[in-house]
């Protein structure tokens, strides 16, 4: 079948939708979103009707599927499933399909909550291809969990960019982060200072296929803590449930083990605990309640497959009270080492719904289309 059809059927329809006349497989902008008129013709047989305005009508052939998508992102999945099925789907239509996404529905109201890095302070890394690559920021640390006590608390960012191509198809090797502190170097982070986080989607995936529990935080932190989010920042986060495995669990609990032992003062690497915390409470509470939140979170993930943010209340108001010092030491560690054998006895008998391993083949698959889309918008 050869499509004919190039109506512009909207006013913020573009040449994306007419250009291509050719194949089984093209788009146009409907009412409704973006529609696969491949699949709408097929699913329809052309019956002459004398009467009819055209003189003849489409008749629908069976129980007809919604082939109307209201992304972009879910229009490119869809045209990837007719390539693989061997259908002729235009060269390019992808490309032209995040350009218009990008023309008519920018994304400036949620851009512009992302504040741009102030001179000054320590910095690593390639700030102008970091910028112009980010599809992602959220708010982490204390006060994506809920537990951030005013006056004592940084504010910590983490963001994805995606690397320019010749980053990933060159023969030379690029730094993959970009660290940027509002302090001077070696001097540590207190109220109000910033830690601005930002990696490549190569070194985010990586990390995050890994369970790292501070790299899975913007995939699940709630609206009010995105600071921005492209369309390939909003898919990253719907697939959030790709990332989750026992081997991410694995990874609370090894966090939370290293923080316990930190708090008491057991660390192998040599760790200093806070003076300040030492002097006030006796222990570096502060470590006491990063193992405790981690313990929480490994549990939750191992009896109900998520992670929520802000922790829920009662965890919440448990790792406040540890963080405050209202909470002893060893009661403390007892809470811990308790969470971390129940947490071990799920996974040792197999009692968690989470699989072995991340879901590697659909991570991969973003992985590819997230760069040719952010690339055939940067040529």
């Amino acid at each position: 079948m050869t499509a004919r059809i190039a109506t512009k059927t909207n006013e913020r329809s573009t040449r994306s939708y007419a250009r291509f006349l050719e194949g089984d497989v093209y788009v146009l902008m409907s009412r409704d979103g973006l529609e696969c008129c491949g699949c709408f013709l097929q699913e329809r047989e052309w019956v002459e009707d004398e009467g009819a305005f055209f003189g003849g009508y489409l008749k629908p052939v069976g129980e007809i599927v919604p082939t109307t998508f209201t992304s972009t992102w879910d229009m490119v999945a869809h045209l990837r499933r007719h390539r693989n099925e061997g259908h002729h789907v235009p060269g390019g239509i992808e490309a032209e399909l995040w350009r218009d996404d990008a023309e008519n529905f920018p994304r400036a109201e949620r851009d512009s909550v992302a504040s741009p890095l102030p001179p000054g302070g320590v910095e690593y890394g390639d700030r102008h291809v970091a910028l112009r690559g980010e599809i992602l920021r959220t708010v982490v640390g204390s006060g994506v969990h809920g537990i951030a006590i005013e006056g004592t608390d940084d504010h910590d960012e983490l963001g994805v960019y995606i690397e320019p191509r010749e980053w990933v198809l060159g023969p030379v090797r690029h730094r993959q982060d970009l660290i940027w502190r509002s302090q001077p170097e070696g001097a540590r982070s207190g109220p109000g200072d910033t830690d601005l986080v930002m990696y490549s989607l190569a070194k985010y995936l990586r990390l995050a296929l890994k369970g790292n529990p501070t790299v899975l935080l913007p995939l699940f932190a709630p609206e009010e803590s995105v600071l921005r989010s492209t369309p390939f920042g909003d898919e990253l986060r719907r697939m959030r449930s790709a990332f989750l495995s026992r081997e991410a669990i694995e990874r609370f609990l090894g966090y939370a083990q290293a923080q316990h032992e930190r708090m008491l003062g057991r660390s192998r690497r040599g760790v200093p605990s806070r003076p300040e915390l030492v002097a006030r409470h006796g222990w570096d509470v502060k470590y006491g309640s990063h193992a405790l939140r981690l313990a929480y979170q490994g549990r939750e993930l191992a009896t109900i497959g998520t992670l929520t943010l802000p922790m829920p209340p009662a965890e919440r108001d448990r790792v406040l009270a540890v963080k405050r010092g209202e909470v002893p030491r060893d009661e403390v560690s007892t809470e811990i080492e308790g969470l971390l054998r129940e947490v071990r006895r799920l996974l040792d008998e197999d009692r968690t719904s989470l699989p072995e391993s991340p879901d590697l083949a659909r991570i991969t698959r973003f992985a590819i289309d997230a760069r040719q889309g952010f690339w055939a918008l940067s040529p």
